[in-house]
């Protein structure tokens, strides 16, 4: 035998509001932790590594670069015999490896010249003024990279 129906009771209704809550507040949070910037070791290049026409006496072979760039990381030590008087410019390091004012203004600028934005990381050593250290973060801004970063010690 079938149950009798109960016609007094009413439909069921769904409450909505709270389910739309929580569902907004989801996608705020998603929103908010997500970056929109591209990876820096996601970003390869496939640029040819030598500039000119091909001609039979050419020692190298176009090679081919297909890595990601990591941090850029200059360091920039007071120089040898400094003194707070003296005016001598400090040491450059990038990647762990010396290299002159020049040099170092070329190698960004070639990196820049990829299309790729790694991030720089100026890390000045104690002894090395801020003016020094600001020098070499317009060089890299000039070498038309932006993202800039300052790595300093705390006391």
């Amino acid at each position: 035998m079938r149950p009798p129906i109960n016609r007094s009771s009413r439909a069921v209704e769904l409450q909505m509001t709270a389910m739309i809550d929580v569902v907004f507040l989801l996608l705020v949070f998603f929103l908010w932790t997500s970056s929109f910037e591209k990876p820096e070791n996601e970003i390869t290049s496939s640029v040819a590594m030598s500039g000119g026409g091909t001609t039979g006496d050419s020692s190298q072979s176009p090679a081919v670069v297909t890595q990601a760039f990591d941090d850029l990381i200059i360091t920039l030590s007071p120089a040898p015999g400094d003194s707070t008087l003296s005016k001598l410019p400090p040491q450059l390091r990038l990647n762990d490896q010396a290299v002159t004012e020049a040099m170092l203004i070329s190698r960004l600028q070639q990196i820049a010249a990829l299309g790729v934005q790694p991030p720089v990381v100026i890390t000045p050593l104690p002894g090395v003024t801020i003016g020094e250290a600001i020098k070499v973060h317009d060089l890299a801004k000039q070498a038309g990279l932006t993202l800039i970063l300052m790595a300093v010690s705390q006391k």
